[in-house]
Parts: C-alpha cells; structure tokens; sequence
C-alpha cells in the first residue's frame, strides 16, 4: 500500500512539474505574441507617419503655389488632414526660429551654454567652433564636425545628453542662421539662454512636424524644408527620438 502512494506521489510531482513548464512556455509564447504585435503595429505606424509627412509636404507645396501669403500666414498653428481615414496633426515652423547651435558665434554660444548649466562654457563653445573649420595637417585632412543631434552634442561637450534635453525643443542643429526670430522660443527660455529674439524676414526653411493619430500613442516625425514653384526641398528629416507638441509655442 505505502508503495502505491508514494508512486501516486511520484506521478503527481511529475504531473504539477509538467504543467509548471506549460505554463512557463505558455506566457513566454503569449510574450513573444504580444511582442511582435506590438513590433508590427510600430512599423505599420512609422510607415504611415513617413506617407503623412509626404502627404503634408506636398500639400504644403501646393499652397505655396497658390497662395504664397497663406503659407507666411501658416506657421505655429496646428492644422489637420484627413489621409485615407487617418487624422494627421501638423504645423509648421520658421528654422531661423530655432537656436542655431552650429551658427552661433563663440561669446553667444558660450551664454547659451552657460544658461544651459553647463561648466566651462566659455571653453565648451571654443571646443565647439574650433570643430567648424576644417584642417590639413601632416596627419591629413581633418573634416569640420557640426553637431547633428542632441546625443552628438553631449558627446562633442563630454557631458550627460539629460542635462540637454530640456533645451532640446528650442534647438536647431541644421541652421546656419545667427540670429533668433521671435515668435517661436518661449521669452523665459531665451533669458534663460542669454539671448534676444530679432525680427523675421520672409522665411526660407520651415520645420514641419507630423503627428500620426494613434490609439495608443501618436508616432511624430520632423523634416525641414524649403518651398518653391509649387514643390519641396526636404532638406532633412527625422523620424526617431522626435518630441514636441503641437499644442504649445
């Protein structure tokens, strides 16, 4: 009898240890499933973000050809199109609204990153106009480096790209303009910065950026572009580690 229960005990360990590995394959599978959904929705979403940016390039295009003072008329106010049922959110932004870190001289580059808390700012802005020019030497060619991102310039500064981030929406890293227009840059933020807003002339380069409607999260994407004669030169475009909001300044 005792040899019956404990084969009844060896078959129900086995039983519960089976029914253990089921249960782990289980929800690694219901994982994995969940997982590549949500991959599949990531780049089904990313797709539509890039045609919705197509799509509002070329419509910005068009106004431009048609009526010139609608598109001056256009910039910091959010519109929507309605693409193939899809609800797409855009505005657009003079560039030479942004703070140019590539076109600031060294004394204004060296208060915007002082206002930014950085240490050593006056050697971090010659460090940064130093990477500007371009030298040949007996070692060779050294090509002139301007930063690209916001996680370029924290590497260029050696500092933590969070002590950056902040700034992040006020910054352009494809101006070559000197000057700040008015109008886009919150008044605080350039006190902070040191700087003063001039007055704008007719722009030449906007920011555009595209928020796709989504249920979970919307998927944004920046480009700067040039219009005219009724079409565009996308100068660049940036699909990832994009943030703004189109609510606000």
């Amino acid at each position: 009898m005792s040899g019956q229960v404990r084969q009844r005990g060896v078959v129900l360990i086995v039983v519960l240890w089976i029914v253990a590995m089921l249960t782990v394959l289980l929800a690694a599978f219901v994982a994995t499933v969940k997982v590549e959904r949500q991959t599949v929705a990531d780049v089904v979403l990313s797709v539509q973000a890039r045609a919705a940016m197509d799509a509002v390039l070329e419509y910005l295009a068009a106004v431009q050809l048609a009526a010139p003072e609608a598109l001056a008329d256009m910039p910091g106010q959010r519109f929507e199109l309605l693409l193939n049922e899809q609800v797409v959110a855009f505005r657009i932004v003079p560039e030479d609204a942004f703070i140019p870190l590539n076109g600031l001289d060294e004394p204004v580059l060296a208060t915007v990153l002082a206002g930014m808390g950085l240490s050593g700012a006056d050697s971090l802005a010659q460090r940064l106009v130093a990477l500007r020019t371009e030298v040949v030497d007996d070692n060779g060619l050294t090509p002139a480096v301007f930063p690209g991102s916001l996680l370029q310039l924290a590497g260029l500064l050696d500092v933590d790209v969070e002590q950056l981030r902040p700034f992040a929406p006020w910054l352009s890293f494809f101006g070559r303009h000197t000057q700040v227009t008015a109008g886009h840059v919150p008044e605080a933020m350039l006190a902070q910065l040191g700087l003063l807003a001039g007055e704008g002339g007719v722009a030449q380069q906007f920011r555009v950026q595209v928020e796709v409607v989504a249920d979970w999260r919307p998927r944004q994407v920046d480009a700067i572009a040039a219009f005219a004669d009724g079409s565009y030169q996308l100068l660049h475009i940036n699909e990832y580690n994009v943030d703004f909001s189109l609510n606000e300044p």
